[in-house]
């Protein structure tokens, strides 16, 4: 990670923050009123009781005041109190609903206090990001759930393939985004570089939030959060990032990856030195978490061995002399992944709550004309049960194919019953398919899989979808992808055989065999 001197670096957020605030009215209005256009209508409005569509109809107005308040706020360091005041929804979940845990608070904010977090923050980010860790995949730009997981359970699939034991430990956080302590994170904000009056502002930001909850018509007292970062604000992601960005520098032995707050921790295993390199690094995690006053849950912490040998190392882990629960099948990031990485617990499911979805559509529009409206119910709440995370699990087995091919094969009969069509014609799945312009199922997913891939990979720049598929437009990097695609595709194309040899280095393998023909390359 860079050295962070406090100067001149000190000086560059204020002063790069200011060019929107401080230059002349005519270039500074478009960005503050750009963002004012960008609120959404359909959202409710915050504390203060103006509603988005207000905003959105001034905006033109709004925008020289609003840029004075924000000129005025990073130049003496203070955040607008009224801004301040959170409304806290909570949702009910499941389980017993007079049991407070069962809940899930919803916070909402002041409008303007959004658009002024959304346009400081792409300057905070830019910043930011030559010291963000590598591991960390939550609220980054191009990074996601499944870049983690292509980045892990490739290095998994690697291992076990070559008779190898990976042992991982998952961890669980008490809360950790509401037990940021604002004293420890000001003090990371410096060593980063930021001081002055910039510290100052994320100071009165942090401090003095109040906030009331409202259910079934009824208000709370104000309260007053003494931690935490704020939830449901553009700045509160990006300020966990920051806390939580030096945890992997006490995990020295091992794998770690992060989706914000969701760790997890893994090693190859060949004898019991390994395990206790590993126990080290868990050592190292409960030390970071005393230091910044965070709490694990051992209770919900797991230990799991990826392994296919009949005999494999057994080692039991600890966090502060606590042994962890060990498990054969883990979730990790909505993904079932079993000890031998078969995949099949995750199709399992997958395949039977895409089914259990479909079934409650189908009972529920039967009165349904519009072919449109049947098509955006499956494609919400079916295809994205289907396709999530599919460029890790994707089918081999022909069984699993057919089971995942069926469900949408149900829904296109059900298109066709609805809207009366006997045309012999439409008898076949890939006409009715043709017919109605529905896609096939991501068994066969061409684009959308190698993007994924790319990503992954650090090389996806700029990406563009037209009619015919995606075409590459950053002319920098196009030499060095147009000699993988064009590798892939004189191979036969992206079958588990060719990623491993032509993308091995970034531990993407055994992905599912997903032919993708180059249009544009």
């Amino acid at each position: 990670m860079p050295q962070s001197p406090y100067h001149p670096i000190a000086l560059i957020i204020p002063s790069q923050i200011h060019l929107i605030v401080l230059a002349p009215y005519t270039s500074h209005k478009k960005t503050v009123y750009k963002y004012l256009k960008r609120l959404d209508k359909n959202k409710g409005a915050g504390p203060d009781r103006i509603h988005p569509v207000f905003i959105n109809i001034c905006a033109c107005s709004l925008s020289k005041p609003l840029t004075i308040i924000f000129n005025e706020s990073l130049r003496s360091g203070v955040f607008p109190e009224k801004w301040k005041i959170t409304k806290v929804v909570p949702v009910f979940k499941n389980g017993d609903s007079k049991n407070v845990i069962n809940y899930r608070p919803i916070s909402i904010l002041s409008a303007f206090s959004k658009i002024f977090e959304a346009v400081v923050y792409p300057y905070l980010s830019s910043y930011f990001k030559p010291y963000l860790s590598e591991n960390q995949h939550g609220f980054v730009k191009n990074r996601s759930t499944i870049t983690n997981l292509i980045s892990y359970v490739g290095f998994l699939t690697e291992k076990v393939d070559t008779q190898l034991q990976v042992d991982a430990i998952y961890t669980d956080f008490s809360k950790a985004f509401d037990r940021v302590c604002h004293r420890t994170l000001l003090h990371k904000l410096s060593n980063y570089g930021f001081c002055g009056s910039m510290v100052g502002w994320f100071e009165s930001y942090l401090r003095g939030r109040t906030n009331y909850v409202v259910l079934n018509g009824y208000r709370s007292d104000n309260y007053i959060s003494s931690s935490g970062v704020p939830q449901g604000s553009h700045l509160g992601p990006w300020l966990f990032n920051v806390f939580i960005n030096d945890l992997d520098q006490q995990i020295r032995n091992s794998k770690v990856l992060l989706f914000a707050d969701d760790l997890k921790i893994a090693r190859v295993i060949n004898c019991s030195n390994d395990s206790q390199f590993l126990q080290d690094d868990i050592d190292g995690l409960v030390n970071w978490c005393s230091i910044n006053n965070v709490q694990l849950n051992p209770t919900k912490c797991y230990q799991i061995s990826f392994t296919r040998k009949l005999s494999p190392f057994k080692m039991k882990y600890k966090i502060n002399k606590e042994e962890l629960q060990i498990v054969d099948l883990i979730k990790d990031l909505g993904i079932f992944l079993d000890s031998k990485l078969t995949f099949i617990p995750q199709m399992d499911r997958m395949i039977e709550k895409a089914s259990r979805t479909l079934g409650f559509i189908l009972r529920n529009s039967k009165t349904f004309k519009n072919i449109t409206t049947k098509k955006i119910l499956f494609n919400t709440y079916v295809r994205s049960i289907i396709e999530y995370g599919s460029v890790k699990w994707s089918p081999q087995y022909k069984v699993h194919q057919l089971r995942i091919e069926r469900i949408q094969k149900r829904f296109m009969r059900n298109l066709a019953y609805c809207s009366n069509i006997n045309d012999k014609k439409l008898a076949g799945y890939n006409e009715k398919l043709k017919f109605f312009g529905v896609d096939s199922l991501p068994i066969n997913v061409k684009p959308d899989f190698a993007v994924a891939i790319v990503k992954a990979c650090g090389v996806l720049h700029n990406f563009v979808r037209d009619r015919d598929g995606y075409q590459v437009e950053d002319t920098d990097f196009i030499t060095g992808l147009e000699d993988v695609l064009r590798q892939t595709q004189s191979r036969g194309g992206l079958t588990p055989n060719n990623i491993r040899n032509i993308l091995s280095d970034y531990f993407v393998s055994n992905i599912g065999a997903v032919p993708w023909q180059m249009s544009k390359i």
